[in-house]
């Protein structure tokens, strides 16, 4: 009986206070250090679980990936050749990929699936880096958000994606994917930030977990509808550290030159910066 009232009551609770999301969701859990703790925002989909609110256990465990941000392991600093390679070892192996129905139900599959630089392997849950030129940076799916963030409108509830080039001049279709989780994300990362005008001509690290969107495809040429346009489907996903590069050449900004990076958080002002 008392379960029973307890259920009800928290049905109410959800029902007035507008949220769309089932009321037996679990909340998220971290369960590590988070990579940015000294940066850390809030997080708005605190309530919203690992597995986002997917039900089919192929989904649950995409969304899963998506939300990790506790892969280990001193970075491996990829090149757009890489993720080529990664997409074309996918193929090989035969992973479905493709479409939300083309989820692998097996994603260990995915895990150090090609050699990468000095004879590491990588694949999903690897550590890694990408260098490249920030274009088109916006919040997916406001209108309706998006299963792995429990289909919470709103950019404060959803992804941050972002086309990395390795020009200004290059399409889209050339591009690869990063994407910052809403999960404690950092006021230096917004949308707004990254498209400073300061930030534009200077080449950004971006440091996360390596992630295959098997719900996606890549593009085939410049003119294919694929939707959103990128080289490979492997992404960093979720995003764990961003780097500005003090030099404006992508020839000069080697992603393992220390020296040459600055953090993005330490290059602007936030609202959390302001004195009272």
């Amino acid at each position: 009986m008392f379960l029973a009232y307890r259920l009800i009551a928290v049905a109410f609770v959800t029902l007035i206070g507008g949220v769309t999301v089932n009321s037996s969701f679990a909340a998220f859990e971290l369960q590590c250090d988070l990579p940015f703790k000294e940066i850390k925002g809030d997080d708005p989909v605190a309530n919203c679980p690992n597995h986002g609110s997917a039900t089919a256990p192929e989904q649950q465990a995409q969304n899963r990936a998506k939300n990790n941000l506790c892969a280990t392991g001193t970075p491996v600093n990829l090149t757009f050749q890489h993720f080529i390679k990664l997409q074309k070892a996918a193929e090989d192996a035969n992973i479905p990929f493709g479409s939300h129905a083309r989820v692998p139900e097996d994603r260990n599959a995915l895990k150090n699936l090609v050699v990468g630089p000095g004879g590491r392997r990588v694949g999903e849950g690897s550590v890694v880096r990408y260098v490249g030129f920030v274009s088109h940076p916006r919040y997916s799916n406001r209108s309706k958000g998006e299963a792995v963030n429990c289909k919470r409108g709103g950019a404060e509830h959803n992804d941050i994606h972002i086309d990395l080039l390795r020009s200004s001049d290059e399409p889209a279709c050339k591009s690869i994917t990063a994407e910052i989780v809403p999960h404690f994300r950092p006021a230096a990362w917004e949308v707004d930030i990254l498209k400073l005008a300061q930030f534009r001509d200077k080449p950004m690290r971006f440091t996360g977990h390596l992630f295959f969107d098997a719900s996606h495809r890549p593009c085939k040429n410049d003119r294919d509808k694929v939707a959103p346009k990128r080289a490979s489907i492997w992404e960093i996903h979720p995003v764990y550290a961003i780097d500005v590069c003090k030099f404006k050449s992508l020839s000069r900004c080697s992603a393992g030159t220390e020296s040459a990076w600055t953090p993005l958080a330490d290059m602007v002002n936030t609202p959390d910066d302001e004195e009272e």
